[in-house]
């Protein structure tokens, strides 16, 4: 793996954690019902993609059936 590869990955999987933290926040203290699932919604999609990036790292097949699953 190259070293821009490295760290754009790096890089993908700081921006999720962030997105999924911060959608954390919302699920916890959203005004409204539709929110809060909204945020669910958001948040199992940032897993969904933050598991595909670690696919990518490792050089692993089973990371990506483990998103389909999810």
């Amino acid at each position: 793996m190259s070293d821009t590869l490295g760290w754009g990955i790096a890089f993908a999987l700081f921006c999720y954690v962030l997105a999924m933290g911060l959608t954390l926040v919302r699920l916890l203290h959203g005004p409204a019902a539709q929110d809060r699932v909204q945020a669910l919604d958001y948040l199992y999609t940032m897993g969904m993609l933050a598991v595909l990036v670690l696919g990518l790292r490792y050089a692993s097949g089973m990371y990506f059936e483990i998103s389909l699953l999810i």
